[in-house]
């Protein structure tokens, strides 16, 4: 019992300091550098060169203080890099995430390195995204003025104090649910092994130890198991943060674990002090003769009971979360098949208007066709209202290029007998889809080829098409659509309407450029050149989307092994606890050659009846007090609870019987 005891104390300390990390790891992600609010920028609508934009941001934070970041990735360095890019004349300094003297951030997250970027070097980056900033009166008014100034949009967030940050994360994300199961459980192994050793309690009454001798003595021992297995959990915490992130990030980790822990134990050994004094010393049982399983079963129970409606508030939620996650980091592994792609971001269109712009920008066009570095992508219904009529049974109507398709590895009938596009008549489209897509796709064609020589229409056959709805570039405007009509342009970009259909969606970053080097070569050598404000990743904002919801999908599966861990831990003491009280039952049984399996089977049998209840008790708070767990979802919770309940129970009973058979026959106490 006591190496049991330790063993709960080195638990419940680990899981204090994975709470400990993941909390960092998520305040770090989502307000690095001490920042405490937050808000989305968008630029699409904003004439004013990027340059320029980024001397206005600087000059607001140098003129009032703070600090004000943001952070990016890129298709390249997606898994291993994370940067942030601060707005400031003077570089930052914080301790969470740690800057190296060389700017680079050491990340609480294995693999994951990064580099502290000035604005003025942020490249391609774009300028649109979320930004971090430490929360000021005088900087927030003077971002709305920089932004109403500038024709941007500036989307507050709000403040968020770190103390309720603290708490979202600890409480609304499921942390704390596991971190309370292994306190109970250490609680409840120490009420265990107090009436275990009733009977020693009774003989020690006898024998002239006063009760308050005999309940100090309790937690003293108790007391020492506790820091014995503290210490232990504490150290492997500290090594493993080493070997994974490296020592400095240990000074960052294993202080705030060590004062958690300090605390925890502290409030456990004032209630293990008051439990030893509700149970007594024993001589009530000593007295009449009451075997102790009477008091040690329904208490085993009861924790176990406590750990599966605990189990039940984790595991459903995570299943929700891990499907949208796994949804969103889906659509992050699209974009990065975009790699480097940039969009071309205009602010003035009087000259492009204009003969002479539209012919050069059709000359520039023309060369980048040529060298294959153009893509096109835009859902229709992003930019133009249609009703379900028009639509014709199809969920949204999608133009693309060949060159888009063949970037996200989708290949034409024509190409491969086994492409997920089956081309259809555009005859045989309903007559409102036909009437809708002549007027619609003539305004955008040029030049002397037919509707039906310009345009092919195929059905999608996949698990959904990624395409860009209007500004993609700039607001991560990704739409997977399940049954689209896919309208393929048979022709060159530039064979197209320059003032109809080329300039207006490079503008919403609909034409990308796949080669960043030849597309600002080209148009560095055009008159059009003056008139470009930026030149912008297209992938970058989803990119770092898909690395929040990694991380937080990574989070709620650690939650969902230590609730799982959890129950398994209960099942153990469960286990335990029958087999020491049935020492001699199991002896003889096993003796006379019964299988452990048999010995054991009534008690496991009827732990896994009495669990039912906690399972409802616990789907039905889940299914009323979680946002994100639906009937179906909670149901497969359920299942996964009392199946690993019941795994755990067999393997653990096991193991239990077959150490008490062996520890009788060693006279092992």
């Amino acid at each position: 019992m006591r190496k049991l005891f330790v063993l709960s104390a080195f638990l419940a300390t680990a899981i204090s300091a994975f709470v400990v990390f993941q909390t960092m790891q998520a305040i770090q992600y989502d307000y690095p550098l001490g920042t405490d609010d937050s808000f989305e920028l968008l630029v699409s609508e904003s004439t004013v060169p990027k340059d320029q934009l980024i001397d206005g941001l600087i000059q607001a934070v140098d003129e009032r203080g703070g600090c004000l970041v943001k952070p990016s990735t890129s298709a390249g360095t997606y898994g291993s890099r994370r940067d942030l890019i601060y707005f400031s004349s003077i570089q930052p300094s914080s301790s969470s995430p740690v800057i190296g003297s060389d700017g680079s951030i050491s990340w609480l997250t294995p693999g994951m390195g990064g580099k502290l970027l000035s604005a003025r070097t942020m490249g391609d980056s774009p300028l649109a995204g979320t930004y971090m900033l430490k929360s000021d009166q005088p900087l927030h008014e003077a971002l709305d003025q920089w932004a109403n100034e500038n024709g941007v949009t500036i989307t507050w967030y709000g403040q968020k104090p770190l103390r309720d940050e603290v708490l979202s994360i600890v409480v609304s994300g499921g942390m704390i649910i596991p971190w309370l199961s292994t306190q109970l459980l250490v609680l409840t192994l120490a009420m265990t092994w107090i009436i275990l050793r009733l009977h020693t309690r009774a003989i020690q009454l006898l024998g002239g130890i006063t009760s308050a001798q005999i309940h100090r003595e309790t937690l003293g021992i108790l007391a020492r198991l506790l820091a014995i297995g503290g210490t232990l959990g504490i150290a492997l915490s500290g090594i493993l943060v080493t070997v994974v992130l490296g020592p400095a990030n240990v000074l960052l980790v294993l202080p705030p674990t060590a004062i958690l822990c300090l605390l925890s134990f502290a409030c456990l050994l004032v209630l293990i002090y008051l439990l030893s004094v509700i149970v007594g010393t024993g001589m009530e049982s000593l007295r009449l003769r009451r075997p102790v399983v009477g008091k040690i079963l329904p208490l085993c129970r009861t924790i176990s009971a406590v750990a599966l409606i605990l189990s039940m508030q984790t595991i459903p939620p995570a299943i929700s979360l891990a499907q949208r996650a796994w949804k969103s980091y889906t659509q992050s592994s699209i974009a990065r098949c975009f790699g480097d792609t940039i969009a071309v971001s205009l602010n003035n269109f009087d000259y492009l208007d204009t003969e002479e712009g539209a012919q050069e920008a059709q000359r520039v066009m023309h060369d980048l066709s040529q060298k294959g570095c153009i893509v096109t992508s835009l859902v229709i219904d992003s930019e133009i209202e249609i009703s379900n009529d028009v639509r014709g049974g199809y969920s949204q109507f999608v133009i693309v290029d060949p060159s888009y398709l063949h970037l996200i590895g989708i290949t034409l009938p024509t190409e491969s007998g086994e492409s997920v596009l089956t081309e259809v008549s555009f005859d045989s489209l309903p007559s409102a889809t036909k009437d809708f897509l002549q007027g619609v796709l003539s305004v955008w064609m040029e030049g002397e080829m037919t509707f039906k020589e310009t345009f092919s229409f195929y059905e999608y056959h996949g698990d959904g098409l990624i395409a860009l709805g209007q500004n993609a570039s700039y607001n991560s405007a990704f739409t997977t659509c399940k049954n689209p009509l896919v309208i393929v342009m048979n022709v060159p970009v530039d064979k197209m309407s320059m003032t109809g259909f080329v300039m207006p969606l490079i503008s919403t970053g609909n034409i990308m450029f796949t080669d960043p080097e030849s597309t600002k070569e080209a148009f560095a050598a055009s008159p059009v050149y003056p008139y470009i404000a930026s030149f912008d990743r297209v992938a970058d904002v989803t990119l770092t989307t898909g690395q929040d919801l990694l991380a937080n999908a990574l989070l709620y599966l650690a939650i969902t092994s230590i609730s799982l861990l959890s129950i398994c831990a209960c099942a153990l003491q469960c286990a335990s606890s029958w087999a020491i009280a049935h020492e001699e039952e199991v002896f003889l049984a096993h003796t006379a050659g019964i299988g452990y399996r048999s010995i054991y089977a009534p008690r496991m049998r009827s732990d896994l009846a009495f669990s039912i209840m906690p399972l409802v008790i616990g789907a039905g708070i889940c299914i009323f007090v979680s946002p994100y767990s639906t009937p179906l979802v909670v149901m497969l919770g359920a299942i996964i609870v009392e199946t690993c309940f019941a795994l755990f129970s067999m393997l653990t009973y096991t193991i239990a019987c077959r150490k008490t058979f062996t520890a009788h026959i060693l006279r092992k106490g």
